[in-house]
């Protein structure tokens, strides 16, 4: 069984028949989602952590991992760290995106905010 969204999205686990129990599935399709119901980095994508001040969570700057999702109430995302696969709840200015081959981040002085650029299109 592997696990799409939310949470647990890309784990794999396997099961018996005789402990699955059926349901419903309703399918979507992906892209009919314009928006990102979980912030602006969608689920799955891959960060790196970094500028936790804390004495107790800087051992995180450095860490890659995934968005796992947007958590509306702290106003965090959960993330799925590749070192011992736990999930942290981390504030958006603590995340670096990993950008595709091809992609640069730039710095918008007069916006104060970071874009990116995709150099093999220019």
């Amino acid at each position: 069984v592997r696990f799409e969204g939310g949470r647990y999205d890309t784990v794999v686990v396997r099961l018996r028949e005789d402990n699955l129990m059926y349901s419903a599935v309703q399918t979507r399709d992906k892209d009919d989602d314009k928006e990102f119901p979980e912030g602006e980095i969608p689920n799955g994508t891959r960060i790196e952590v970094r500028s936790l001040q804390s004495e107790a969570a800087r051992w995180m700057n450095g860490q890659k991992g995934i968005v796992v999702m947007w958590d509306k109430d702290t106003e965090r995302y959960e993330l799925r760290l590749d070192f011992d696969n736990s999930i942290k709840k981390v504030k958006p200015g603590n995340i670096k995106v990993e950008l595709p081959e091809g992609w640069e981040e730039l710095f918008d002085e007069h916006v104060g905010r970071y874009y990116y650029l995709n150099t093999k299109s220019q």
